[in-house]
């Protein structure tokens, strides 16, 4: 990944595109129902982790939260593969 991924922008195309999300400590972005309602199903719950420039962490169940929060993250990057 090519880019440095702003948590802070991530959380905010989250919210617009109707995924709750909140900063739950340094350098953590968790995004689901569970967020805003804790008697949501927690298995819907992922976390986002920044390891440095170009390391992403998306974390969670299979879920269509994931899909859309993966989605997300890999909108705010380019994408360099192998030739």
């Amino acid at each position: 990944m090519i880019g440095d991924l702003k948590l802070t922008a991530l959380r905010a195309r989250l919210i617009a595109i109707g995924v709750p999300a909140e900063f739950a400590g340094e350098g953590v972005l968790v995004c689901g129902e569970y967020v805003k309602d804790p008697t949501a199903d927690p298995n819907g719950v992922v976390s986002v982790r920044k390891h440095g420039r170009g390391q992403v962490e998306v974390d969670g169940g299979v879920s269509d939260t994931f899909f859309t929060v993966r989605k997300e993250v890999y909108a705010l990057h380019a994408i360099v593969t192998p030739a």
